[in-house]
């Protein structure tokens, strides 16, 4: 087989699968680029959410535009963007894993029901259309949580979980409060830091004028120096020499 031949079943294959189309209302779905690319539609960009909470009845409805007659759909819940692990959602009209859709130029509307106990964040609901001319990818993103359930026992370092997000204590940040940051220093910090200091330079001053004004120290205190430090007195010093 010749190459220009091949490049010719592509585009015809390609054109025949272009042809369907599912143009996707509610919830907001990501742009398909390419509907027949698995698993976005060629879209990997993370667009608006929607919020949701488990055991909830949600709609999804869509229109479709050239229909297959033969045409079938399921309905995927993904967490952690592994979309080779997922959860089926079935509609309340069809409580099974495909059913029939797409195969009349419509708008079709169904309730999907969000598992019962089932919480993520940046969860993506994935839409497969199967029909006889190839298989179509639509996603979406939503989140799913509920009265502070999502990071209920899981905020660290005393973190606090008000609705679905940790508050993190000064010095902490991430999702849950895991990351350790560096601590941000008040104003009682630098107060301490300037009196340190200047006790550090008056210190220094008062013994650099008491060594010049030896006359001037009580004489309980040059005895002392005399006895344990004689380099502090200046007449120490020159007597050594």
């Amino acid at each position: 087989m010749e190459w220009f031949e091949v490049i010719m079943i592509y585009y015809v294959f390609f054109a025949l699968c272009a042809g369907q189309e599912i143009m996707t209302m509610s919830p907001i779905f990501r742009t398909s680029y390419t509907p027949q690319v698995f698993p976005c539609g060629g879209n990997s960009e993370r667009e608006p959410h929607l919020l949701t909470s488990p055991g909830q009845l949600e709609p999804i409805y869509w229109e479709t535009k050239h229909s297959d007659p033969q045409g079938n759909c399921t309905i995927r819940l993904i967490s952690d963007n592994n979309f080779h692990t997922y959860v089926t959602l079935f509609t309340i009209q069809y409580n099974k894993t495909w059913f029939p859709c797409g195969r009349e130029d419509a708008i079709e509307r169904y309730l999907i029901q969000i598992p019962s106990r089932f919480i993520c964040r940046d969860c993506t609901l994935q839409l497969i259309w199967e029909t006889t001319k190839g298989t179509l990818y639509k996603c979406a993103d939503l989140n799913i949580a509920t009265g502070g359930d999502f990071c209920k026992d899981r905020c660290q370092n005393k973190g606090i979980c008000v609705q679905d997000y940790c508050q993190c204590k000064n010095g902490y940040t991430g999702e849950f409060c895991e990351i350790k940051t560096e601590e941000q220093k008040s104003v009682f910090y630098y107060i301490k830091i300037f009196l340190l200091v200047s006790l550090l330079v008056f210190v220094f001053v008062a013994v650099i004028y008491l060594y010049h004004h030896e006359e001037k120290i009580p004489k309980g205190v040059r005895d002392f120096l005399a006895k344990h430090a004689k380099w502090a007195l200046k007449s120490s010093s020159e007597s050594s020499v």
